[in-house]
């Protein structure tokens, strides 16, 4: 579906109208053999309940970053940040994330198309909008999966010998480090480590 160019100065264009008029009131996608799983998509709660609190349902949202701000940055891990092309990235700081913008992007994200419907339209985040908003490098290889192969045993193995502590079962998960232990026992590095060890 396209909507014919709208001139300098005129906010209306009788096209986009006109077609806009046509699917007025309908609620869900008007072919759906694209948007097939709209029986459970959240816009489909919206215009079929008679509960109103759906209305004002606000998604609350989780994060895990909150012991990395705040704190200076040693300049070995610093020296690496410039390298790799981060160091923009790490002078942003905390955002305050805004739950109810999350909560309309959500229920307007469509899984089959992996865009959000608008009333513009159909957008996406490409990559390189995340490069230029963000300042980051995307030339290279990328950076890829996760090892989930590693069995327990062997993840504190390699925290024991690339950290120099063996972190407990709790803080590791699907190969990840739990932030907060990170942050506890890493806060500073020790003055006497030599550079050629921080990688």
């Amino acid at each position: 579906m396209g909507f014919s160019t709208v001139e300098s100065g005129d906010c209306t264009s009788s096209t986009a109208i006109g077609m806009m008029d046509m699917y007025a009131g309908l609620p869900g996608p008007i072919d759906g053999s694209v948007l097939y799983r709209q029986d459970k998509h959240r816009s489909d709660r919206i215009w079929s309940s008679q509960d109103q609190s759906i209305l004002t349902y606000t998604l609350t949202t989780r994060r895990s970053d909150s012991g990395l701000w705040g704190r200076a940055v040693d300049p070995l891990v610093m020296r690496h940040l410039y390298a790799a092309g981060f160091y923009g990235l790490s002078r942003i700081g905390f955002i305050r994330l805004d739950p109810a913008l999350i909560t309309a992007l959500v229920e307007r994200w469509r899984q089959e198309t992996h865009t959000f419907h608008l009333p513009i339209g159909e957008v996406t985040i490409t990559l390189q909008d995340v490069a230029v908003l963000w300042g980051l490098p995307i030339d290279g290889l990328p950076v890829t999966s996760m090892d989930s192969y590693r069995t327990m045993p062997e993840w504190q193995e390699l925290c024991q010998n690339l950290l120099g502590r063996t972190p407990l079962d709790t803080d590791i998960s699907g190969g990840s480090l739990r932030i907060g232990w990170i942050t506890e026992y890493f806060t500073e590095l020790p003055d006497d480590l030599p550079a050629d060890l921080v990688v």
